[in-house]
């Protein structure tokens, strides 16, 4: 049987499976899941390359989490079902031991989209500014109806204030951050009761071909929508997807209420991947091309552009344009829920941030101001350092930023030099690759990358270094006794002391989405 076909998961009956064994639970999602089902008195065993984090000693004092990571021997014959999360590739060897065994296997998406199909699910969707925009719509619930189910970012983030990246609690909503990878989006959040898009530009290109398929996902989860989408439909790709759902060519021509527009879904979608209900699940059945509701649902269009212009200010403790938008999209879900005005800002106004988005982590012993954030992709790139530029006006900005896999840096690298022009001094360690196969990583190397951008931005950018630095994991098989990004360190260091002897104040931010964040370690001051 091994990886469950679409028939046997859309028949699937959860209660009657009771030893379940994931491989990988310390991510939010992973751990949200896990606990719906030790809720439900699952026999439960996970294993996981993190032994150490907060929920890895969680998942140990449960009896739950085995030690020494992955490997063969804790597949064993009694598991019933085995749960594949993100970032397993075909030669884990639990992935292995379990296609041998021939154990009944089901994906981590596929999985909450059956634990979670009671719960009004907002799904939140884009390739940036999703991290950001669920935790300000979470916080801004929490202080208001209530503290909803929620699932956020990865394993190391967390919502300031509620200190977690995911709860399961008593509350009738989820709110998700979605993401659009292979359109895992449409098994994690199936049906979902409000889809929040932030941001539709081409990303993830190793799966995504073009412009027009990454719209066609995005179509096919605002298809399968209940209850109200909030998007900026004076997007140009964010208006062709309504267009395209909507069957118009004029938005403005729909029926019209206070925020936004009304349409009738679901409808069917020319070249779509999936069912009408948005399901990856249900396309693979037989006779999909009858599966269409009889009745069309009445959805409510949240457009961000008549909520910009109703909300032209908000008070915030968060740097930024791209923070102010995310936060539109959070005023427009409280609405769509029904949470009034002064509530949704009063509750906005206390909200602090999220950690790894442009979070401060500390101060150099020269007192420079240490940033992290997450950004990986052009238009995060541009958003943070328009942020930090904001926030720091006089101040130079050295940038320490870890490329995101090799595809992606040599498919948008045109992109990349331009996001990066408001930074001062460059530094390049390496690129962190992860799921990529040889192809994809021989296609650019960071030294390439390197000398591409200093032949883009050498008249607008005063330094820009390469410190041809191992990845952390590379590092701990190498005999190199100095500790990880010493290099990067010292280069920083170096920059920083120029600046300061020429009277000139500056901050360093740390962007990865990697593992350069162990950098922080070497720079920041003790106390």
């Amino acid at each position: 049987m091994a990886i469950l076909t679409a028939k046997e998961i859309s028949n699937l009956d959860l209660d009657s499976f009771n030893r379940i064994h994931f491989l990988g639970i310390v991510a939010p999602f992973n751990h949200f899941c896990a606990r719906i089902l030790q809720s439900k008195g699952k026999k439960l065993s996970a294993s996981d390359t993190n032994q150490t984090s907060e929920v890895s000693i969680y998942w140990q004092k449960s009896g739950v989490l085995l030690p020494d990571g992955q490997k063969a021997e804790n597949i064993t014959d009694d598991i019933e079902l085995a749960v594949v999360v993100n970032g397993v590739t075909p030669d884990n060897p639990e992935f292995i031991e379990i296609i041998r065994r021939d154990i009944p296997t089901i994906y981590i998406q596929q999985l909450h989209g059956l634990l979670t199909n009671q719960l009004k699910r907002i799904a939140v969707a884009g390739t940036h500014g999703k991290t950001t925009t669920t935790s300000i719509i979470t916080w801004m619930m929490s202080q208001t109806i209530g503290l909803p189910n929620f699932i956020v970012g990865d394993a190391n983030d967390r919502i300031a204030g509620l200190e977690a990246n995911n709860n399961l609690d008593l509350s009738q909503y989820h709110v998700v951050e979605a993401c659009e990878y292979k359109r895992q989006f449409l098994d994690r959040v199936p049906r979902p009761y409000m889809s929040v898009i932030t941001h539709i530009d081409l990303d993830h290109t190793d799966y995504y071909k073009s412009q027009e398929d990454y719209n066609l996902a995005f179509a096919e989860l605002i298809n399968a929508t209940t209850n109200a989408v909030i998007i900026d439909c004076a997007g140009k790709n964010e208006s062709a997807i309504i267009k395209l759902i909507a069957k118009t060519d004029n938005i403005d021509a729909l029926p019209h209420f206070e925020y936004g527009y009304e349409i009738n879904l679901p409808q069917k979608l020319e070249k779509s991947k999936c069912d009408h209900l948005g399901s990856l699940i249900n396309c693979e059945l037989e006779n999909k091309t009858d599966m269409i509701d009889t009745d069309l649902r009445k959805v409510l269009i949240y457009d961000i552009d008549k909520i910009r212009r109703i909300f032209p200010q908000v008070q915030s403790n968060l740097y930024g344009r791209h923070n102010y938008e995310n936060i539109l999209r959070a005023i427009a879900t409280g609405l769509a829920i029904g949470i009034g005005k002064k509530e949704i800002l009063s509750a906005i106004s206390t909200f602090l941030g999220v950690s790894s988005r442009f979070e401060l982590v500390g101060y150099t012993a020269l007192k420079t101001p240490i940033f992290k954030d997450f950004a990986h992709n052009p238009q995060k790139m541009k958003s943070c350092l328009q942020g930090a530029r904001e926030a720091f006006t006089e101040h130079k900005i050295i940038l320490a930023y870890q490329p995101h896999n090799h595809e992606r840096t040599y498919t948008f690298k045109k992109e990349l030099a331009k996001s990066l022009t408001e930074a001062n001094s460059i530094i390049i360690p390496n690129i962190y690759t992860s799921r990529e196969s040889q192809q994809d990583m021989d296609l650019i190397s960071a030294k390439e990358f390197y000398e591409y951008l200093k032949a883009q931005l050498s008249d607008r950018v005063e330094n820009i270094s390469f410190t041809d630095e191992l990845l952390l994991k590379q590092q701990k098989s190498s005999n190199n006794p100095l500790p990880p990004y010493n290099k990067t360190a010292e280069k920083i260091f170096e920059i920083e002391k120029q600046y300061s002897e020429k009277g000139e104040h500056s901050i360093i931010i740390i962007a990865s989405a990697g593992d350069l964040g162990e950098v922080i370690k070497l720079i920041k001051a003790s106390n």
